[in-house]
């Protein structure tokens, strides 16, 4: 039988694509937090201050989102001119399972739903978001709601592109992780005054909102 040469070429080259692997895995960026205390958010956010205690969230919500107490925020803000918003946040970091689109949650809960996209104030810029018009006639509440994925001060409104976003991040994790953002106002007045609300809210509150969620949570005695 003949003596087969050593294929020189293929070796080299298998030779550089292993040594690209291990540089890579060497100098890549460090991996998102994992975790987030949203409750950190100040209980005063310009002209809105914390209305009671946080909302309970109960097991099987948590559950539902795969997330515990400390990454699920859902808290009421009121101001002066009696302006009223519910905020929610989940901070999800590079977990790509379990993400819950509120226009679902609504429609199942029995409301009739609109749905479009907006924009809304966040990090010193205009942002797109979700806008959801969520009325249910069984109970008489009628109520605007946006939201939109929230990455530091990057946002996305589109749940493909947000999705698509994570799963290329983990060949190179991005410097934070994830997470849901959700304002919620009830429809008193009309629906332009409860948008206004929400706008001037996310105004004030986007750049703690922004703090809480890429800083990671103090140890306890620190």
């Amino acid at each position: 039988m003949a003596k087969r040469s050593p294929n020189y070429i293929l070796i080299l080259v298998l030779l550089i694509i292993a040594g690209i692997i291990t540089y890579w895995a060497q100098f890549r960026s460090p991996v998102a937090l994992t975790r987030a205390d949203v409750h950190a958010l100040p209980v005063e956010l310009g002209n809105w201050t914390k209305r009671g205690s946080d909302g309970e969230v109960n097991s099987g919500v948590l559950k539902g989102w795969n997330v515990n107490k400390n990454n699920f925020l859902f808290r009421t803000y009121t101001n002066l001119s009696g302006g009223s918003v519910e905020l929610m946040v989940v901070y999800k970091g590079l977990d790509r399972r379990e993400w819950h689109l509120s226009e679902v949650c609504y429609g199942g809960s029995g409301s009739n739903v609109k749905q479009s996209i907006g924009k809304v104030p966040w990090a010193g810029k205009s942002v797109q978001a979700v806008k959801l018009v969520a009325e249910n006639e069984n109970e008489g509440t009628k109520v605007i709601s946006v939201y939109f994925f929230a990455n530091g001060k990057h946002t996305e409104a589109d749940f493909t592109k947000q999705q698509g976003s994570m799963l290329l991040s983990r060949l190179r994790p991005p410097e934070h992780g994830w997470a849901f953002v959700r304002v919620t106002s009830p429809v008193v007045t009309s629906e332009e005054d409860a948008q206004n609300d929400i706008c001037e809210f996310l105004k004030s509150a986007s750049d703690p909102l922004v703090s809480v969620l890429t800083c990671p949570p103090k140890q306890a005695g620190m």
